[in-house]
């Protein structure tokens, strides 16, 4: 199976970030500037420490580690594990307020929040696990991913943070060209953070009995026993929609595809 236009075209989203700095970090007399970028919805909100540090350390004598630094949007932790695009959908929803305003806090970190952050090690780690559960859930084996040499993890890690997903194809063709039929599991996450803390992954096969393919709205009603507004990449889903195809075209670097849920 080719890889999809549509995915290509998914990877290049951003949002407009408008970032300050926590008032409890604030020590010069005046408030600093807010810091104004377009980040990847693919990415990883802890990549961007680097410039944020820069920008607001002036403004600062908070005594802080890069590992202790986070983010908060009206003041819900962004945890730093999934991608920038599926905490803009979990937190603000399809209709965000733009640009969005995060606040950084260099100081106070959430330990019963957060999960330990031990640097950019942390993300690229999460990443090729992830990419390893997802291979795992498809073929019934992570091995395809665990055989990898170093010099193609880092090339396959480099052309997520890039957004290049033609230069991702090129490594990733090999463990994730399949047919619907050839699909053990698809590779899903369901975010509901109105009942649940974290994500909810159940077995999904790609096709019914019949050999059809499931809808959305079929399998969020067996798996939620209700009809939930469904959000993927920042767009709001009908439930027609076939959840191969939305794996297909709008899936993260990891290969999974995070579908974003709520009442409204």
């Amino acid at each position: 199976m080719e890889p999809s236009e549509a995915l290509t075209e998914v990877w290049k989203g951003a949002i407009p970030v408008r970032i300050t700095l926590s008032i409890h970090d604030v020590t010069s007399l005046e408030s600093p500037p807010p810091m104004f970028l377009l980040l990847p919805r693919v990415s990883y909100i802890p990549l961007i420490l680097e410039e944020v540090i820069q920008h607001f350390e002036p403004h600062t004598h908070t005594v802080f580690k890069t590992e202790e630094i986070w983010f908060s949007y009206n003041n819900k932790v962004l945890k730093w594990q999934y991608p920038l695009g599926v905490l803009a959908d979990s937190l603000a929803g399809p209709e965000i307020p733009l640009p969005w305003h995060l606040e950084v806090n260099f100081n106070r970190y959430p330990v019963n929040v957060l999960l330990p952050y031990n640097g950019l090690a942390s993300i690229r780690t999460l990443f090729l696990n992830s990419l390893k559960e997802s291979c795992a859930l498809m073929t019934g084996s992570a091995n395809s991913v665990m055989n990898m040499s170093k010099q193609q993890e880092d090339f396959l890690w480099e052309a997520s943070k890039n957004r290049d997903h033609s230069a991702y194809w090129s490594i990733a063709k090999d463990f994730l060209k399949l047919n619907p039929e050839q699909i053990r599991y698809l590779p899903v996450k369901f975010l509901y953070f109105e009942q649940y803390e974290g994500y909810v992954m159940q077995p999904l096969k790609a096709l019914d009995e019949s050999g059809e393919p499931y809808t959305v709205g079929e399998v969020v009603k067996k798996l939620f026993q209700q009809e939930l507004q469904v959000v993927v990449q920042g767009i709001t889903i009908p439930p027609e929609t076939h959840l191969f195809w939305l794996w297909n075209n709008m899936s993260f670097p990891d290969n999974f595809l995070y579908v974003v849920l709520s009442n409204n």
